[in-house]
């Protein structure tokens, strides 16, 4: 072989070395390069994952603290009595004994200190059995009952509602509802008046009906306005705040329809409340 083939030989053999070393370069370049793609991509959706994590840490943690505030807010709604209810009791208490009506006035301080306690154990509960709702009502209208020297009598019925006691419903929901009818729709009523609660079961929903033979709204307005009293009442602004905020937790679930009652006269003849309740039981809240 002539030294010109020899060497168009080697430089041929050098040419595709050359050739495939810059193609095996090129090769592991983008190797490389691909892969520092695939670690950004990675690291992105990482970033991205951590983020949205993060994201939905954050919500869950704002979400806690609103549902805690708004547990806490209920607990303080709950824990609030009508404070001119608890200086009313205490005023007749006075009374009695300074008639020296010694039997009424123990009565009166043993049922009152017992309603008492009860709304003080309730008010750190979310939910209370129905029958504890019913002992705290009959308590509260036998104290209201003593004090307007029985001018009204009262009646619960609950025959509709087997199961009364596994429901749960929260505390202190239809005292407010029974003192507005016992104070703006009996209290003035000339001759007796009657007091009808009573409760039934339809469809996993409790209905509580609040019936009073009073004077009415509208005759209670007319003379709230003669008498220049522009207050509203206490136990009703905390329950509207109460209803709004269990609302929000159960979907606008809770009903609550005020109807004014009509003789045959076209004639006031009292006022019913009608609050419904979504059922709970004891093994879901308690």
């Amino acid at each position: 072989m002539r030294t010109s083939d020899r060497i168009n030989s080697v430089s041929l053999v050098l040419f595709f070395s050359l050739a495939l070393l810059v193609i095996f370069l090129l090769l592991g370049m983008i190797g490389l390069i691909m892969i520092k793609r695939r670690e950004t991509r990675n690291i992105r959706k990482l970033s991205a994952d951590a983020l949205k994590i993060q994201n939905l840490e954050n919500e869950k943690k704002q979400h806690t603290l609103q549902q805690r505030t708004a547990e806490l807010e209920m607990q303080a709604l709950r824990a609030q009595m009508n404070p001119h209810f608890i200086f009313n009791c205490l005023n007749a208490i006075n009374h009695f004994i300074l008639v020296n009506e010694v039997n009424t006035a123990s009565d009166y301080l043993t049922k009152f200190s017992r309603l008492i306690r009860i709304v003080l154990d309730n008010s750190f509960r979310k939910n209370i059995f129905l029958t504890e709702e019913l002992e705290s009502l009959r308590l509260y209208i036998e104290l209201e009952q003593i004090r307007f020297d029985h001018h009204f009598s009262y009646r619960i019925t609950f025959e509709q509602v087997p199961d009364v006691d596994d429901i749960v419903i929260p505390p202190m929901l239809l005292q407010p509802f029974i003192e507005n009818a016992i104070w703006h729709g009996l209290m003035y009523k000339e001759g007796n008046g009657i007091l009808t609660i009573d409760l039934q079961k339809e469809n996993e929903i409790l209905i509580c009906s609040i019936t009073d033979n009073g004077i009415g709204r509208k005759r209670s307005a007319e003379l709230k306005s003669a008498l220049s009293v522009n207050k509203k009442s206490f136990g009703m602004n905390i329950t509207a705040s109460r209803l709004q905020l269990l609302n929000e937790g159960l979907g606008n679930r809770i009903g609550l329809q005020i109807t004014d009652l009509l003789d045959t006269a076209d004639q006031s003849a009292g006022t019913r409340v009608v609050i419904t309740i979504p059922i709970e039981n004891r093994d879901s809240s308690m």
